[in-house]
C-alpha cells in the first residue's frame, strides 16, 4: 500500500531529513495554496487534499527529489574537480601531503586488502588513482552506517543529502514559488472583487512564504551551499578512522 509505504519510509532519519524535508520546502507554496482553499467553499476540496495524501503522491514525491538530487551529483562532482572524499585522498592540489599520507596509512590500516597508490603512482595515472580512493571511501561508507556509532558523520551526511536533493529540486521550486505567487495574488484579487471569499490572513501568509522561497531559493541554495556541506561530510567521514583504529586497537 504507498501510503503505508511512505509511512515506513519516512520513519527512517536520512529520508526523512534529506529527501522528505527538500519536498517539503519546494512544494511549500502550493500546500499553503491548498489550505487556504480548504477553508473556503466548496468543501470538496477538503475531500481532494485527502485522496492526494492518501494516494501515495507524497511516496513518490520522495523518490522524485531523491533521483533529482542524484541526478545533479556528478555535473556538481565534475564541477568540483572530483568528489570531496576523493580529492582529500589526492596527493595532487593538497595543501599538506603529510595529511594525505596518514589517510592513506589509516585506511591501509582499517582495510589491509585494500592497496592505495602512493604520490609516484598517483601522478603517473590520477584516473586509476581515483578508482582506488573510490573504492577505499565505499568501503569506509559502509563500515560507517550506524548512526549510533557514527553520529557526526550521520549528522553530515543528512545535511549534505538536504542541499544535494533541494538544489536538484531548485528550478522546479522556483516554478512553483512563482506560480502559487501568482495564484495566491489572484485569489486575493477574486476576494475583493466579492467572487469568492477567502481567508485574508490565509493570503498574506501564503504570499509571504512564497516570496520568501523565492529570495531563499534564489539567494542560499547555491552550488557553493552545496559544496560547504559535502566539504564537511568529507571531512567527517575521513575522521572517522581515528575512531575505527582506535575501535579495533
Amino acid at each position: 500500500m504507498p501510503a503505508a509505504d511512505f509511512l515506513k519510509d519516512v520513519s527512517d532519519p536520512y529520508t526523512r531529513r534529506a529527501r522528505v524535508f527538500p519536498g517539503i520546502t519546494i512544494t511549500l507554496p502550493i500546500s499553503i495554496l491548498a489550505v487556504v482553499l480548504v477553508t473556503t467553499k466548496p468543501a470538496w476540496w477538503s475531500g481532494v487534499v485527502l485522496v492526494l495524501g492518501a494516494s501515495g503522491a507524497s511516496f513518490l514525491g520522495t523518490q522524485l527529489v531523491r533521483t533529482a538530487g542524484k541526478g545533479k551529483e556528478q555535473a556538481l562532482y565534475a564541477s568540483w574537480g572530483g568528489a570531496p572524499t576523493t580529492q582529500l585522498l589526492r596527493f595532487a592540489g593538497a595543501s599538506n601531503r603529510i595529511t594525505v599520507k596518514r589517510r592513506h596509512d589509516q585506511l591501509a590500516q582499517v582495510f589491509p586488502d585494500l592497496s592505495l597508490p602512493d604520490e609516484s603512482v598517483e601522478s603517473a595515472n590520477l584516473q586509476l588513482a581515483d578508482q582506488n580512493y573510490e573504492t577505499a571511501i565505499g568501503a569506509l561508507i559502509e563500515r560507517t552506517r550506524d548512526a549510533s556509532s557514527f553520529p557526526r558523520v550521520f549528522d553530515e551526511l543528512c545535511q549534505y543529502g538536504f542541499r544535494r536533493n533541494l538544489w536538484g529540486c531548485r528550478k522546479i521550486g522556483l516554478w512553483l514559488a512563482a506560480i502559487g505567487l501568482a495564484s495566491t495574488i489572484a485569489l486575493g484579487a477574486l476576494n475583493l472583487a466579492g467572487v469568492i471569499s477567502v481567508s485574508i490572513l490565509g493570503i498574506g501568509l501564503s504570499a509571504g512564504i512564497d516570496i520568501l522561497l523565492l529570495i531563499l531559493l534564489v539567494f542560499v541554495v547555491q552550488e557553493k551551499w552545496v559544496r560547504q556541506a559535502a566539504d564537511s561530510y568529507a571531512d567527517r567521514l575521513l575522521g572517522s578512522l581515528e575512531i575505527l583504529i582506535k575501535a579495533e586497537a
